[in-house]
C-alpha cells in the first residue's frame, strides 16, 4: 500500500512541476494575437524596418512609381560611409525598388553605370544628370546623355 501511495505522490509532484513550468512560460500575447487589430498590426510591421528613417519608405515607393523596372538606380543619402548610415538607406531600397538594379555610391565606378539617382534627404549636383522629380523627402535625377 505504501509503494502505491509513493508512486501516486511522485506522479502528482511531477504533474505539478510540469504545470508550474508551463504556467511560467505562458505569454499573454498567445491569447491576444487572436483578438488583435490585424490592419493596425500589419501597418506597424510594414513600417518597422524604416523606423530609424522617417519618410524613407514613402520616398522609395514614390521612386518606384517613377523609375521603370530594369533600370539601374544609384541610391544617394546624406551619409557616404557604409557603416555610418548609408548601409541602412541602401538596404531598405531593395524591396520597394524590386526589379531594378541597385547601385551603391560607396564605389565610384557605380555612378558611371547608373541611369538614375534616387537621393534621399539631399539634392546632389551631379554632372550628366538632371532633376526629373522632387518629393518631400528627396529627388530623382536621370542621366542626360
Amino acid at each position: 500500500m505504501r509503494v502505491v501511495n509513493r508512486q501516486l505522490l511522485l506522479r502528482v509532484v511531477a504533474t505539478l512541476a510540469v504545470a508550474a513550468i508551463a504556467a511560467g512560460t505562458f505569454e499573454p500575447f498567445y491569447i491576444r494575437m487572436f483578438f488583435i487589430d490585424r490592419a493596425k498590426m500589419r501597418a506597424s510591421l510594414i513600417e518597422l524596418p524604416y523606423r530609424k528613417a522617417p519618410g524613407l519608405r514613402t520616398f522609395f515607393l514614390e521612386v518606384g512609381q517613377r523609375i521603370p523596372p530594369g533600370s539601374r538606380v544609384a541610391i544617394a543619402a546624406p551619409w557616404t560611409d557604409w557603416d555610418r548610415g548609408y548601409e541602412y538607406v541602401f538596404t531598405r531600397a531593395w524591396y520597394p525598388l524590386a526589379g531594378r538594379e541597385m547601385l551603391a555610391l560607396t564605389r565610384p565606378d557605380e555612378l558611371q553605370r547608373a541611369e538614375y539617382i534616387a537621393a534621399w534627404h539631399i539634392e546632389p549636383a551631379v554632372p550628366g544628370f538632371t532633376l526629373i522629380w522632387r518629393g518631400r523627402d528627396g529627388v530623382i535625377l536621370r542621366r542626360t546623355r
